[in-house]
């Protein structure tokens, strides 16, 4: 179990938002997330439908979000009912069960459902295969991206 977790901008304190973020960096800057970063591409370009839900893993159709392209690439039992989740349940489970780490599991699940959550199911897929590239071949900028976005 992770040692901070992050529940939103309004808990955030100067102090606070720099662990954060200092996560998140650690997270993918590392060889480790930019691995599952290249994972998660390819396992968003695997999916039949280029299509990607919010708020759940999965739903009675098959669609998937982000974090559910990646399980069924890893090949990983999805749990049962997709209902509606919140980003710390789907962050822990992902940790959990596909072995990735609470922070990052937070940041794609965070861009899948908050960042991109408005758009249509294939905006959103269009959206977050961007994301994950730029998150590979410029990580500061996407950093710069994430902090403009999280920080008021």
């Amino acid at each position: 179990m992770p040692r901070f977790e992050w529940e939103g901008a309004e808990d955030f304190s100067g102090l606070e938002a720099g662990r954060w973020l200092a996560r998140v960096r650690s997270a993918l800057f590392g060889r480790p997330g930019q691995a599952v970063m290249a994972e998660l591409e390819e396992a968003l370009l695997a999916l039949h439908h280029h299509r990607l839900i919010e708020g759940a893993l999965f739903d009675a159709d098959g669609e998937v979000c982000a974090l559910g392209a990646l399980g069924l690439r890893r090949e990983v039992e999805l749990p049962t009912g997709g209902d509606e989740e919140d980003v710390s349940e789907t962050a822990f489970w992902a940790e959990t069960h596909l072995g990735i780490t609470y922070t990052l599991a937070w940041v794609i699940q965070e861009a899948n459902d908050v960042q991109f959550g408005r758009l249509s199911p294939e905006a959103r897929y269009a959206a977050v295969f961007n994301w994950v590239r730029k998150w590979q071949m410029d990580p500061e900028a996407a950093f710069a991206q994430y902090k403009s976005f999280v920080l008021p």
